[in-house]
């Protein structure tokens, strides 16, 4: 069992821009994430990719080890996250929806189109230090496909996210966070080596296996206290990886 604090979020936006659409609590401003990051470097926490849970790097894992997950792929992780990240010499895990690249997040009705980073920009990201891993094809409920569409999903979006970045993504992000037993089970016959979820009730705290890994969701509009209680939460959560 290893105990690292997994954080999942979503959009980001300028100081002072006003939040679109019916999620705005996953909307976040630049400066207030990075009053979370620093909050995390003053508290002893030291970001890591989630291959490190797997394959601790030869100097072992920070004392308070903390993967910064980024579900979507969307534009403005590059503009207003990666700022914030790169000054603090901190790293995140973006999850991209392959078969959307340099288009739109269209997926949920009640959200604007938001801007979805291009193929290359993710070369870019993986170049300046950023983990890529997979959010399917297409950001659909993978619990309600038939075999054929979710191997399809998984499969594809794998294959055409390693075309890009010159290997296959190790990391899943199952879309809404939600999984069952057969999603995970072709999750790891797609050739993934974990995937990530989001613990949405008290009971999802304790149980955290390597292709159900529970990420706590971090709500844009709480204030430094409430992020410090979500991390308390995390803290709880104890992975099972092997």
């Amino acid at each position: 069992m290893i105990r690292c604090h997994l954080l999942c979020y979503h959009w980001f936006r300028a100081d002072g821009a006003e939040a679109r659409g019916a999620r705005a609590d996953l909307e976040i401003e630049a400066s207030r994430f990075g009053r979370q990051l620093d909050l995390l470097s003053e508290s002893g926490f030291g970001t890591i990719h989630l291959a490190d849970l797997l394959d601790p790097p030869p100097a072992g894992l920070p004392a308070r080890p903390v993967v910064i997950c980024v579900d979507d792929g969307s534009a403005c992780f590059a503009r207003f996250a990666l700022p914030e990240l790169e000054r603090r010499g901190l790293c995140a895990t973006l999850f991209a929806v392959a078969g959307k690249l340099g288009g739109r997040a269209d997926w949920d009705p009640g959200e604007p189109p938001r801007k979805l980073l291009e193929r290359g920009q993710l070369v870019e990201l993986q170049s300046a230090g950023c983990e890529i891993g997979s959010h399917g094809m297409t950001h659909r409920d993978l619990r309600t496909l038939g075999d054929a569409a979710l191997r399809d999903e998984l499969v594809r979006s794998r294959d055409l996210l390693g075309e890009a970045l010159g290997r296959p993504p190790g990391f899943l992000a199952y879309p809404y966070g939600a999984c069952d037993a057969r999603s995970k089970a072709f999750a790891a016959a797609a050739g993934y080596r974990g995937a990530c979820a989001v613990a949405l009730d008290a009971p999802d705290l304790l149980c955290s296996q390597r292709f159900c890994l529970m990420r706590i969701y971090v709500m844009a509009t709480e204030p430094l206290l409430g992020f410090a209680l979500r991390l308390l939460a995390a803290g709880w959560i104890r992975h099972e990886v092997s």
